[in-house]
């Protein structure tokens, strides 16, 4: 009986420890949620709200650019080589060029773009705490930064620029999925 208890105490024990652990790999400040943003390889940037939305992202070895799932494009670098699958109005087409194709240079593009931190990002995480506050569960800017907002929902962050009533959202652990049509438009 007191090894049953003692198992399920340590059962019990690791559980809480991954759950924190969990927890602990979306931050919950802004400047650190941007930080880990950037380091990471799995990621998202939206902007936009409802069919106005642009949604880019990076998933390991692919990159999604999508306005809605009729109309996207995915790129998928594999065996030194570059698939890329377009659907259009819910038709998907797919070719492979070469990585030295010109058709491959939006990918290396936009590759780029997510290796690096924008300048304004930089800005922000320097002086995190002496240009934001937290109220009402928003970090709010002050003096300069009076107008930007941010909120983060699970592996969501959201800015919102006080005139502009169009959000952007960073998100981590983003993950791409290769339709099967967009596979078999490949063969």
């Amino acid at each position: 009986m007191k090894k049953k208890l003692v198992l399920v105490v340590a059962v019990v024990l690791i559980a809480i420890t991954a759950c924190a652990l969990l927890v602990g790999c979306v931050p919950n400040r802004p400047d650190k949620f941007m930080a880990t943003w950037v380091k990471s390889n799995n990621k998202a940037m939206s902007v936009g709200v409802g069919e106005a939305t642009l949604e880019t992202g990076i998933d390991g070895n692919k990159i999604i650019v999508k306005t809605n799932d009729e109309n996207q494009t995915i790129f998928e670098e594999a065996k030194g080589k570059l698939n890329i699958y377009v659907c259009l109005a819910g038709k998907w087409t797919a070719e492979t060029v070469e990585l030295t194709d010109e058709k491959a240079e939006d990918y290396k593009k936009t590759k780029e773009e997510f290796t690096k931190a924008p300048e304004s990002m930089k800005a922000i995480e320097e002086e995190f705490d002496k240009n934001f506050e937290k109220k009402d569960g928003k970090w709010v800017g002050k003096g300069i930064y009076s107008i930007v907002s941010f909120t983060i929902k699970g592996n969501e962050l959201t800015m919102e620029v006080a005139e502009m009533k169009i959000p952007t959202k960073m998100i981590l652990n983003y993950k791409i999925s290769i339709p099967s049509e967009a596979k078999a438009a490949l063969k």
